[in-house]
Order: structure tokens, then C-alpha cells, then sequence
């Protein structure tokens, strides 16, 4: 007897990586997979549903996927030279326009948010594939581990209860001519 509760974590730890799988499974009538990976591997979500497949066969399964690498995701701060060239223009035409005094300063340019951006560089991730995979399968090990004892205690709760009910109904079976006898 299996339960359908489970939950299994598995990480992977370098000097510049760390990759953790989380998942999680409850009770419901048929596999429902549900996946949060990071936007740049979701062209792996079919691989990931295709290996949970092969250990779950109902129930509701949440897999987590959290990637912090120095490698694969880096961000840069990042200029939009077209911004500062129309900013700077148009602060010059307001200057003449309207026949102002003063200097254009870099504060001025550097305040406006257009200006600066941060951007998410991502390189190629195929070589963590391999390793988002294998963790996967362990955590699953985890998860049917747990599935597996919990089964195993709600199956000894079952037997004691049913253990205790035979002995209420052995008992009400000894007292029924006692009671008869009594209520007569």
C-alpha cells in the first residue's frame, strides 16, 4: 500500500552552480504534472513530464526546478544608446526652444530609468540537461520512498483499528446473552 502524499528534494552543488528539484505529490484520480522551471529550459518541460511519467502513475505532482548559475544566467546592466542620443536632442531643443541656461549633466541622464536596463543574459543550458534529469529521478526515488512509508503506517493504523474493532465486536458477542438475560 502506497500513500499518495510524497515529497522529495535533490540538489546539485558546484563552485559556480547550484540546481535544486523540489516535488511534490498529493492525492487525485489521474497524474496531473504541473512544472515551474526558469523560462530559458522551458523547451525541456516535455522531457521533465516524460520522466515523471515513468515512476508516477496518479496523483498530483508539483516539480520545482530552481537554477542559480554563474554560467548559464548572468545579468548585465545594459545602455540603450538610441534613449540617450533622442534624450539628449530633445533636451537641447527644449534649451533652444525656449532659450534656457544651464548644462545637460550626466545626473539628468543617468536619473532617467529609460536609460539603463538590466538584462538577462542566458548561454547555452544544454549542459545541465543532463544533471536536471538525474535529479529529477533521485528526488522521485525520495518521493515514492515516502509514498512508500506512509502507505506502510496508514496500513498499520487500518490494521489497528481493525484489530480493535474485532475485539469490541468479540466482546459485544460475549455480553449479548449476558444483556438478554438482563434486559429481561
Amino acid at each position: 500500500m502506497r500513500s499518495m502524499t510524497g515529497f522529495g528534494k535533490a540538489e546539485y552543488k558546484s563552485d559556480d552552480l547550484l540546481i535544486t528539484v523540489q516535488i511534490r505529490t498529493v492525492n487525485h484520480r489521474f497524474l496531473d504534472i504541473t512544472t515551474q522551471i526558469p523560462s530559458y529550459m522551458l523547451y525541456k518541460e516535455d522531457a521533465v513530464k516524460k520522466s515523471v511519467k515513468q515512476y508516477l502513475y496518479r496523483g498530483k505532482a508539483e516539480i520545482t526546478i530552481y537554477i542559480n548559475s554563474k554560467e548559464v544566467e548572468q545579468k548585465k546592466l545594459q545602455t540603450n544608446w538610441n534613449v540617450v542620443e533622442q534624450y539628449i536632442a530633445n533636451l537641447k531643443e527644449i534649451k533652444t526652444k525656449y532659450n534656457l541656461s544651464g548644462d545637460i549633466a550626466m545626473e539628468m541622464i543617468a536619473q532617467n530609468p529609460l536609460i539603463m536596463e538590466i538584462v538577462q543574459e542566458v548561454n547555452d543550458p544544454s549542459e545541465i540537461e543532463g544533471v536536471i534529469i538525474t535529479l529529477i529521478e533521485d528526488a522521485l526515488d525520495h518521493v515514492i520512498n515516502m509514498r512508500a512509508q506512509e502507505g506502510a503506517n496508514l496500513q498499520t493504523d487500518l490494521e489497528d483499528n481493525l484489530q480493535k474493532i474485532e475485539n469490541i465486536l468479540k466482546w459485544l458477542g460475549e455480553r449479548r446473552n449476558i444483556v438478554i438475560i438482563e434486559y429481561q
